[in-house]
């Protein structure tokens, strides 16, 4: 989670495509980037977090390929607090409070 608190936003990208079926099917995806030194030890990927600014520009109709690109590098170092969790979170069916430790 963000170290400051509040709500986390992380770049991605959503399309709705009506070519195979006639019907619309609505997609989307969590765009990845390489971990910064802190996360690399638990995962080689992170989520590419958005600050405030940087997520308006991400969001913004008006910014190009270019601009977008240069928005999508790892968290600061300190932007993450990390928490080791028990592998009760590793199973989808478990929903409940033991997720939470």
């Amino acid at each position: 989670s963000p170290t400051t608190g509040g709500v986390m936003q992380l770049a991605g990208l959503w399309e709705v495509n009506t070519r195979a079926t006639g019907q619309p099917i609505r997609t989307c995806t969590i765009v990845t980037t390489a971990a910064n030194a802190r996360l690399s030890s638990i995962h080689d990927r992170m989520p590419v977090p958005l600050e405030e600014e940087a997520a308006a520009s991400w969001l913004d109709l008006q910014c190009d390929a270019s601009a977008a690109l240069g928005l999508l590098g790892p968290a600061r170092e300190d932007f993450f607090h990390a928490k080791q969790v028990s592998q009760h979170v590793n199973n989808a069916r478990h929903e409940d409070a033991g997720c939470l430790n």
